[in-house]
């Protein structure tokens, strides 16, 4: 996984350059999350990694999904997209197109002053422990921050939250951890 990010990383920093002097963030974040769902399609897969279809055929594929998809986006963006599609292809980066739309869309979310954060809980939050965090969040990071939650029952009670430069593991497994290891210590 972290050697598809690093080869998707120039991709999406190429892209979003390219976006953010045209002023297009939102039609190719719009593309490259379109162009991640379709080669995430199983059927799709079989197609792309099918060694007796050709560059152009892939090309071909993605474009008559995606028109089909996001017409408005399409028409928007034109002949770069086409283009961008075609260097995927010619390069055989296709399947890391899930890839370099989640690294744009950092790039977009670190532009707009956006804080991506994961939390992993033992059981569902409710509506109101959600927004009680993202607000908590919110006053320690003094910005907005986008919240994705998963939930995890091997930490028994309890949550851990993530962001790129900062963890707080609050979760019962963790805690239980910390204490074998001051334990270990001793």
């Amino acid at each position: 996984m972290s050697q598809q990010l690093t080869i998707a990383r120039p991709y999406a920093k190429a892209v979003f350059s390219h976006a953010l002097d045209g002023n297009l963030l939102s039609p190719w974040s719009d593309a490259l999350t379109a162009l991640a769902l379709i080669v995430d399609n199983r059927k799709i897969q079989q197609r792309i990694i099918n060694p007796t279809l050709t560059a152009r055929q892939h090309k071909e594929l993605l474009l008559q999904v995606i028109q089909t998809a996001l017409p408005k986006v399409v028409s928007t963006l034109g002949t770069r997209l086409e283009n961008f599609i075609d260097l995927v292809v010619r390069k055989k980066r296709l399947l890391i197109l899930p890839d370099i739309a989640l690294l744009y869309q950092q790039l977009l979310n670190e532009q707009r002053g956006i804080i991506e954060a994961q939390v992993v809980s033992a059981y569902a939050l409710s509506e109101d422990h959600r927004a009680g965090i993202k607000a908590a969040l919110e006053a320690k990071f003094n910005a907005r921050v986008a919240l994705n939650f998963t939930k995890d029952e091997s930490l028994i009670g309890g949550a851990i939250i993530r962001t790129a430069k900062w963890v707080m593991d609050g979760s019962v497994k963790g805690k239980l951890a910390k204490l074998a290891e001051d334990l270990n210590n001793l």
